[in-house]
């Protein structure tokens, strides 16, 4: 898989989790939860773009550190977010 693909894919779970954080629970539109929301929805739309785009437009061209710090940082993220969605938190 190229790099540039798998950084986008681990960034659109991530959003797709911000989605859902959101979505579960109690459904409020006040001002934290619809940052959240739109955040969630616009990281998942970009990165969704961009693992289209990875040949011509690509976040990173080779696996190396940044790419190893860019998927790392994602799916800590994502593990963080799947605690806090089974544990019930907000």
């Amino acid at each position: 898989m190229h790099p540039s693909r798998l950084v986008s894919l681990c960034c659109a779970g991530v959003g797709v989790l911000f989605v859902s954080q959101t979505a579960v629970g109690s459904f409020q539109l006040d001002l934290e939860h619809g940052w959240r929301l739109f955040g969630g929805v616009a990281l998942v739309v970009a990165s969704l773009y961009a693992a289209v785009r990875y040949e011509t437009e690509p976040i990173v061209t080779e696996y190396g550190p940044t790419t190893y710090l860019l998927v790392g940082v994602a799916l800590a993220w994502i593990g963080t977010l799947a605690a806090r969605l089974a544990l019930g938190l907000s």
